[in-house]
């Protein structure tokens, strides 16, 4: 887990090892605050985002149909094909600076796509 300060990494649930770092103080990480008392609920909070990020029930598996879909258009070459040029950037400070961009982006791409049918 990264975040703008810190790195937090664990193996095996934490069981074959962690590492905390904070780049604010410690670039080079050469400080493991892993196991510092005082990292105690920082690591805990990490950890909890983490837990959140590879929870097995996030998201949703793709039925049958969306499968069959899916293999479809990678046998077309869609997989071959860059998806789409809209790049995002979802940590920025502001979510409505995100939301114009992928605006911007869409409305690009639907007049891309438009140009190119007529």
């Amino acid at each position: 887990m990264r975040t703008e300060r810190h790195r937090y990494t664990m193996w095996s649930d934490g069981r074959d090892g962690e590492e905390l770092y904070d780049y604010s103080a410690d670039p080079r990480e050469l400080r493991n605050l892993a196991a510092a008392p005082e990292s105690a609920q920082l690591k805990g909070q990490l950890r909890a985002r983490l837990d959140s990020i590879l929870s097995p029930g996030r998201g949703r598996a793709f039925d049958a149909q969306e499968q069959a879909r899916a293999a479809e258009m990678i046998a077309q070459g869609y997989a071959d094909r860059p998806f789409s040029d809209a790049i995002v950037e979802t940590d920025r400070a502001s979510l409505v600076d995100t939301t114009e961009t992928v605006v911007a982006a869409c409305r690009r791409l639907v007049g891309l796509a438009t140009a190119q049918g007529s």
